[in-house]
């Protein structure tokens, strides 16, 4: 990238930050690490927590008319909108996927864990699509 896209993505965080700097945040956002002591699902894991900052934006997008249509929406889905690429560079940073079979990684905001759908990239930020998990129980 270069020109404005450069200069707008130097002062993301700061722009992208302002919500948390008012205190008008609904819903902390976290990354979600699940690590299995053997095989997934077998035994007690232990789970940890990342806070993704600045704190992304969250919509409902159970009221959105792409679910007449549609494709990957489903009622219930979230889209966390806004995470920024100045913090979070690479899509493997926010798109959970694991290398390993004794981690799991999800979306955990509301008291809820929640799978990605789909990861969208814009100049200076992501979009995430998430969606809420049958898993249930969280170790912390």
């Amino acid at each position: 990238m270069s020109g404005i896209v450069d200069d707008i993505l130097e002062c993301t965080d700061d722009i992208l930050g302002l919500r948390d700097d008012l205190g008008v945040i609904k819903d902390l956002v976290y990354i979600l690490t699940r690590v299995w002591p053997g095989k997934k699902g077998v035994g007690n894991p232990v789970d940890s927590l990342a806070p993704i900052l600045p704190t992304p934006y969250l919509v409902d997008l159970s009221h959105s008319l792409r679910l007449r249509e549609g494709g990957l929406i489903k009622q219930g889905d979230i889209l966390v909108k806004h995470i920024s690429k100045q913090s979070y560079a690479t899509e493997d940073l926010i798109d959970c996927t694991v290398e390993d079979d004794k981690t799991e990684k999800f979306y955990y905001f509301g008291g809820r864990l929640y799978s990605v759908i789909s990861v969208e990239k814009e100049y200076v930020y992501w979009n995430v699509q998430v969606r809420k998990t049958s898993k249930t129980k969280v170790y912390l």
